[in-house]
Order: structure tokens, then sequence, then C-alpha cells
């Protein structure tokens, strides 16, 4: 089976952050009968305990060859064959010659748990340097593998396996799931070559077909529940995976918003985040000690005196340039581990330029620099969260010689099926919402809107999470984000009216186990929220022991048939009323108050807790004694007319018959229901359209207004609970008076 070339990174204390099963003991491996050339080792065992093969052989090229295989490398006892094949030559471009035979190395294992390393015997001139690296025969495929130390006499390089059915062969992701036959030739054989070139021959611009933008993911390293560090290493395994298998060219569409829906969702690729979060966890389980071992054996190798040629600056531009496939690139600082994609280099002789993709900034391309092989500090985070120190140490590492492609596409295939690393993240989890009326809590099904008209609390509650934010219950965290997923929201403000928000879902993290208890993302819901505060009018100037509406309005809250509970604070019985849109009530306050009116709107299907609570202050006075007419609605209770004063009733409209031909005036005061004073000018009551409302002391009232009717100006007042109007004639006294009742008969 082919696995990706997923990471060989290097360890570090803190990196960033389905454990993989262990590789069957196959039988001792066939001989290597298509294998044309002379055995080296011939089923040289080698325990459990671990050991050393070594071949000497004076004058022979291959003299002082040897493998090492670490104690506990392998569960028993191995069995190893090594063949120098004259028959695998690989084809190289001008400028590359090969040191020494290809060699054939078989052991029948699959990956071990930890590195061995295989040394050969060579001289290179000072103006030389080499890279080892695996060889498919089949494909002419070369993949590189890490140097950890070297001597004038020596190289060394370092992997967890000798097996041709991991090698990353580029395009050959369709055939993931049957592993073709051309992979796995004597399963646990492998070749591997020694390529040199002139390190003059590397000044100039090598690339290979990887591109930021393109080819990695376009989420944002925050880490997820299974790497809460940081999924550094996931993301990058994972962009190779899927760069070397199925898009090892620029044609095509790359990973780059492959299999999100909009371009600046951070939280739109679930799945991605999952598949490398899951690759992230196996890497900080399972391979993240040969790493480890890796680092060691490299700070071994400078500690004895390796040129830096051998290790990444050179070693990349040696594969950039052979190749045309990109590396892994690990680099520690003080804080920890960061894992890049190393897809480009520049070499003018002495300064080394490598463009990197960096998980924590998606579809940007970064540089670091290399003066004669030694790394210059760059500014790097474990994750995009984390602060920013200096990172020193770099070293290039292999494609699949650290990590098991296998197990990769296992986790590629979850990722297929759309159920990535469900091993490893909480199967059952809600967010809930709750209203301030009474706090009682509800789920919010995905999809569904949230109705509200104060305010909204809402909570992440996680029963399969381990690691327990709040004792005794399954509270966890929850962050709301724009709705675009763009940025998270710096200040809750709703709006009125209809919003929609991205929520994000973190949780306590059983991973890793060496330091649980981080902060990790799990999921996100999309929730809708439908807000009004919900205001509650009242006429201005109520009356005590007179009916008087009050009203609700629930805006956008309108959207079904609602239950109000009216409270009026005057010792009655609250009111419940059952109403689609505004809810109305008629209710007459004693004497007194202010009282202030309450009322609860619940809707019993969206929202049975609660939706909505608002208030009224309702100030009350009493009932006026000294008015001149009284009316129940349209009906005259009684009058008290001034001398002379004359009265009608027509409909449910009063008109008074006041004065002919003479300036009179009508007053108001803080008792009655009159909105406009108008002065009406003698003879005519032409003037009266430009007449001017003076003093407003009701606010309420249907109309009112002066008109002309027979050459009688008329005053025309809707009725009204209580009416007080006072006529004043001014100097015309007891005479105006006889006028008014003289006239009121011929105007009827």
């Amino acid at each position: 089976m082919r696995r990706p070339a997923c990471l060989a990174l290097l360890v570090a204390a803190t990196a960033c952050g389905g454990a993989a099963p262990v590789d069957p003991v196959p039988p001792p491996p066939p001989p290597p009968g298509s294998a044309t050339g002379r055995p080296i080792f011939t089923s040289t065992a080698v325990g459990s305990g671990g050991g050393t093969i070594r071949y000497t052989k004076a004058g022979d090229p291959l003299d002082g060859l040897s493998i090492t295989v670490p104690a506990g490398a392998y569960t028993g006892a191995t069995s190893w064959t090594l063949v120098a094949d004259s028959a695998a030559v690989p084809s190289l471009p001008t400028g590359f010659s090969q040191v020494g035979p290809t060699l054939l190395i078989g052991n029948g294992q699959g990956y071990a748990s930890s590195n061995m390393t295989l040394t050969m015997p060579m001289q290179l001139a000072a103006t030389e340097t080499v890279a080892p690296f695996y060889f498919d025969p089949a494909t002419n495929t070369l993949e590189g593998i890490p140097i950890v130390a070297a001597t004038e006499n020596s190289v060394t390089l370092a992997t967890k396996h000798f097996s041709a059915s991991q090698m990353a062969i580029p395009g050959s992701g369709p055939s993931l799931g049957t592993a073709p036959a051309s992979l796995r030739q004597a399963f646990g054989d492998i070749h591997i070559v020694w390529v040199k070139t002139t390190t003059a021959s590397l000044v100039g611009s090598w690339s290979s077909t990887f591109r930021p933008g393109v080819d990695d993911w376009e989420f944002t390293n925050y880490g997820d529940f299974v790497g809460p560090g940081g999924d550094c290493e996931g993301m990058s395994i994972t962009a190779m995976f899927y760069h070397y298998y199925f898009h090892p060219t620029a044609a095509g569409k790359g990973l780059y918003h492959q299999f999100d829906t909009t371009l600046v969702n951070q939280w739109d690729n679930i799945q991605g985040i999952r598949f490398a979060g899951g690759v992230q966890g196996d890497y900080e389980e399972i391979w993240d000690s040969g790493v480890r071992q890796l680092y060691t054996l490299i700070e071994q190798g400078i500690a004895a005196g390796i040129q830096t040629k051998f290790l990444t600056s050179t070693w990349i531009l040696l594969t950039l340039k052979l190749t045309q496939q990109p590396v892994l690139m690990a680099l520690q600082g003080t804080s920890g581990g960061h894992r890049v994609v190393a897809y480009a280099a520049t070499f003018d002789g002495t300064k080394t330029v490598v463009s990197f993709a960096d998980p924590n900034d998606p579809g940007v391309a970064r540089t670091m620099n290399f003066v004669s092989g030694v790394a210059t500090p760059v500014s790097m985070q474990q994750n995009v969260s984390s602060p920013a120190t200096a990172y020193g140490k770099v070293w290039a590492l292999g494609v699949t010689a650290e990590v098991p492609l296998r197990q990769i596409n296992a986790r590629w295939q979850e990722f297929v099926a759309r159920t990535s690393s469900r091993d490893r993240y909480p199967a059952t989890y809600q967010l809930e919402d709750s209203l301030t009326v009474d706090q009682s809590w509800a789920r919010v099904v995905p999809g569904d809107t949230v109705w509200t008209g104060q305010g909204l609390t809402v909570r992440f509650m996680c029963s399969a999470c381990t690691v327990r934010a709040v004792a005794g219950t399954d509270q966890q965290f929850v962050y709301f984000w724009e709705e675009d997923g763009s940025r998270p929201v710096s200040s809750l403000n709703i709006p009125d009216g209809f919003s929609t928000y991205l929520m994000v879902f973190k949780a306590l993290s059983p991973y890793p186990a060496s330091d649980p208890g981080q902060l990790g993302f799990v999921d996100v819901q999309k929730m809708t929220v439908g807000y009004h505060v919900l205001t509650v009018t009242a006429p201005a100037g109520i009356t005590g022991a007179v009916p008087a509406k009050l009203t609700a309005h629930p805006g956008v809250l309108a959207r079904a048939q609602s239950i109000y509970v009216w409270r009026f604070n005057d010792g009655t019985t609250p009111a419940t009323v059952t109403v689609t849109g505004d809810s109305t009530v008629t209710h007459a306050f004693p004497v007194g108050g202010p009282y202030t009116v309450s009322v609860t709107m619940r809707d019993p299907v969206r929202a049975p807790a609660a939706t909505g609570f608002g208030t009224a202050t309702v100030p009350v006075t009493a009932a006026p004694t000294n008015f001149a007419w009284r009316f129940t609605s349209a009906t005259l209770v009684s009058s008290q007319l001034p001398p002379g004063g004359i009265g009608s009733e027509k409909s449910d409209t009063t008109i008074f018959n006041l004065f002919n031909g003479w300036s009179q005036s009508l007053t108001s005061t803080p008792q009655n229901s009159l909105l406009f004073l108008y002065n009406v000018p003698s003879p005519t009551c032409r003037a009266l359209s430009g007449a001017v409302p003076s003093r407003t002391i009701c606010p309420r009232p249907r109309f009112l207004l002066l008109g002309c009717a027979q050459g009688i100006p008329r005053l025309r007042l809707s009725a009204r609970p209580l009416v007080h109007l006072v006529v004043d004639d001014g100097d015309a006294g007891e005479r105006d008076a006889d006028r008014l009742g003289r006239e009121h008969s011929a105007a009827g």
C-alpha cells in the first residue's frame, strides 16, 4: 500500500500538535530473485535486543557498510538481506552521479518503532555533496532520506523502514486502497541509492510543483481537540500526502479550498481539520519518539563534526533539483518545535533562501535563510494563537522515512467517508440556550433559529468529553464567530432583527496523554438569532378608574402565535393573551401609581420557556370634576354649559355650536382633553385654515378641528371619556351668551 510522504518531522519537546496498529511480523523475505548483483548480507539475524550488521572486506568499495538496529525496534528477531543490485540503476539528469552500487535491502518488516541507521562508505571531494534516496525502479521515483552523520570516509542515513510498499509514488493516490504490485516487490525489500553533485551546480533557483495557496490547507493552525497545542505536523504531513498522491504536478486543483465551501470561513472544512488533527495525534503518540531519536542522532552528528553541507540547506537544494518534489522541514526553538513544507530554494554560492508553507499562515509564501549552511533564526509560532519565538535549529527530513504512510492512508479513507478521526473526537455534544427569565436550558438544533427579546445565554455541553471544565457537569466552552467564519466576534451586541453567528465549540482535551487538559477545537454550529427588545406602550395621562389600552410590540419575534402574560402591579389578576403579532389589553388602573406594567412573551413551539420581557411605567391621575361635558364613548352623560352654551350629539362625534360673527376663544386646562387652541376671528371662519396649535395637554384625542357649516364655526371633537371645555367670550358677557342662545335655534 502506498502511503503519503508524511513527515520525518523533527522532534520537539513540545511539538505542535487512532493509534496505528503494530505491523504483524511477516515471514522472512523471499530471496531477491529479480536482483542482479552480489549478496552482501544473506539472512543475517538481528535479535529483538538490536545490534549492528557490518560488512568487512578489504579492498571492496563497500567495506565498512553497516546497518544498526536499536533494541526494541521490532518486537522480535529480524532477518536481513542486502544485495548490491547492478540491474536497478536510476536515470539521473546531467550533473548528478550515483555513488556506489544500488542497495537492495530487505528485512521482511514494515515500520520500526525507532530509527535504524545505514552507514555507506564513500569519499567525496570538498566541492561535492551527497544525499540518499529510496528508489522505485518501476517509476524511476526517488525519495529523499535524512542524513544524520558524515565523516571523511562515510555518510549515515536514518530511517524507520526498509520497505518499498511505504514509498510515496507521486500520482498513485487512486491505487492507495489496492497497493500496486510494483510497490510490493517482496514486501520489505527496497532499493536505496546515493546521489552526488558539486556544490557549484546547485547555484540557482530550484522548485517543486508544490505551492502555498494551491497545495496547503486553507484553514489556519489553531490546533484542535486531538492536537490542542497545534496541528503543524498533521497539517504539513497531510498536505504532503495529498500533493504526492493526488496533485504531484501543477495541473488541476490542489488541496487549497478543495474541500471547503467559502473562501474566508476558517471553520467550513471540519473534516479536513479533523483529518489533520488525527494525523497529529498519531504522530505524537506513535512517531514522535522516532523523530526525537532522529534529532538526537543529528545533534550527535553535529557534535562529531558533520559538515553542514550534508544537512538542511544543501540537502534541500540537491533534493529539489533532482526530484522537483517538496520535502518536510523541522524547526526547533526555545518554545518547542514546528513543521513546515519546503517547496523551493535559491542558492548564490554562499546564501540559501528556502521557501516554505507554514500551517500558521495558509496560502502565504514564507522564507528563511542559511549562510554557509547555518540557519538564520526565524520567527515562528507553534500555532497561530501562541507567541512568536525565534527558531534557530532547522533540519531537512525525509518524506516517508519517519511516518508510516499506511496509517495516513487510513486517516485519508476516514476523511473521504466524512468520519475523520472519530476514534479520537467526542461522539456526543450539543449547544444549549437559555433565557434570563427562568434560566431553563434547551438544545439548539442545528439549523434552528433562537428567538429572544432579552439577554441570550448559550453553553456547550459535551457528555463524551472526559476532561471536565466544570466539576460535576458536561459544560465546556463556546465562542461567537462572525457568520462568514472570518474572525471571532470581539464584542457581542446582538442587533434588532435577525443575525447569524458561527458557534465554535472547544473542550479540554485528554491529548496528548503527557499533557492533558489543554483547550482544543471540537466543532462549529451555525446559529441564527431573532432578536427584538419587547416594548410596551401606554397612553399618557391615564385617568384612574378609566379603561386604558396598553400594547406590547414583539417586532421580529412575532413569527407565530405567542402567549403574553400581562402583570399590572396594581393588585389585579394578570391577564393572558394568545395572539400573533402585537398584544393589546385594556385595563382600568386605580387612582394612584405610578404602576410598573410588565409583560412576558412566550412561544409555545420554539421557545416554551420565554422569549421576551418588557415593562412600562404608567402614571395615573384622578378624574376631573369641573368638566363642562362628560361623555362615555359617544354618549353625552351630563352637561354643565356656561351661560348661553349649547351642545348637540351626532353619531360618535359631538358638535358644539359656539358662536357666530365675532371673535371667541377655546381654552384648555390640565384636566381636559383638548389638543389644540384656536383663536377664531370675526366675522368669517376662512382664517381657520391658518390656525396653529398653541398647547398640548392630552396626546391621544382621535381628532380635533374647526370647520364651517351653514356659516357657523363649529368645534368637532371625537368622543373621549372625559372632555372639559371652557367658553370665554371676553367682554361680551351675558349679551354674547344670549346671542349664542338665540342663534342656536336658527343654526340647528
